[in-house]
C-alpha cells in the first residue's frame, strides 16, 4: 500500500473557503449528505469544520476527505476526516526503536556537557547551554520519558548494562507516552476552539463570522 508523505513546511494551510468544496465533494459521493435545513446550520458547520481543520495543510485535508470517502459506507463526519488526517500526519513519525536510537545518539554529548557543570562559572554556563540545546532538539516523546534535563543526564550516566534495561523500560513506556501526547494535543485543540468561539460552535448559539 502506498504511503502519502507529509511535508508540512512546504504546504499551505487550509482556508475557510475550502470547506464548502470539501462538503460538496462529500455530497457528490453520498446522496442527501449535508443538506442543510437553513443557512445558519450550514454556516455553523462550515465554521466548526474550519476551526477544527485550519491548522493542517490543505493538501492533507483534501487527501483525508478523499480517503474517508473511499473507505466509508456513509457520508464522512469530522471524526472520520480527523482519523484520516492523523494517519497522514503521523506517517513520518518515528517508531519506538527510532526514538530510542535518537536518545542514544545524544547520550555521549549529554554526559560531556554534564561534566562541564562540575567546574567554574564559565564552564558551568557552557555546559548548561549545551544541555539546553540538546534538550530543545529532542523529540517530544523523549522529553516526556525523561521528564527534564536531569532525567536525561541520569540516562547518560548509566553504564552499558544499565542501558539495556533502560531500553526495555523505554520501549514499554512509549505507547502510553504517545497516547498521552495525542490526548493532550486533542485537549489543547478543543480548548483553543472553545476559547476562540466562546463555545458557540459547540452549543449552536448564533455568532457573527467575518
Amino acid at each position: 500500500m502506498r504511503t502519502t508523505t507529509v511535508q508540512k513546511t512546504t504546504m499551505a494551510n487550509l482556508k475557510k473557503t475550502d470547506i464548502p468544496q470539501l462538503i460538496m465533494l462529500i455530497r457528490t459521493n453520498f446522496e442527501n449528505a449535508y443538506n442543510f435545513q437553513s443557512e445558519e446550520e450550514g454556516r455553523l458547520l462550515i465554521a466548526y469544520w474550519y476551526d477544527t481543520l485550519k491548522d493542517y495543510p490543505r493538501e492533507v485535508v483534501f487527501q483525508s476527505v478523499s480517503n474517508a470517502i473511499k473507505t466509508s459506507d456513509f457520508a464522512p463526519k469530522i471524526k472520520n476526516i480527523l482519523d484520516e488526517v492523523d494517519k497522514l500526519v503521523n506517517a513520518n513519525k518515528k517508531t519506538d526503536e527510532e526514538l530510542w536510537a535518537e536518545l542514544v545518539s545524544v547520550l555521549y554529548e549529554t554526559h560531556d556537557a554534564s561534566c562541564d557543570l562540575r567546574y567554574g562559572d564559565e564552564s558551568y554556563r557552557r555546559g548548561t547551554a549545551k544541555l539546553s540545546k540538546i534538550w530543545s532538539e529532542l523529540s517530544e516523546e523523549i522529553k516526556a520519558y525523561c521528564v527534564n534535563i536531569s532525567g536525561l543526564r541520569e540516562i547518560a550516566a548509566m553504564d552499558n548494562e544499565s542501558r539495556v534495561f533502560e531500553k526495555g523500560r523505554f520501549l514499554k513506556a512509549m505507547p502510553r507516552i504517545k497516547e498521552t501526547l495525542k490526548n493532550r494535543q486533542a485537549s489543547e485543540q478543543f480548548l483553543k476552539l472553545a476559547g476562540a468561539n466562546g463555545l458557540t460552535l459547540l452549543l449552536g448559539n448564533k455568532k457573527d463570522e467575518s
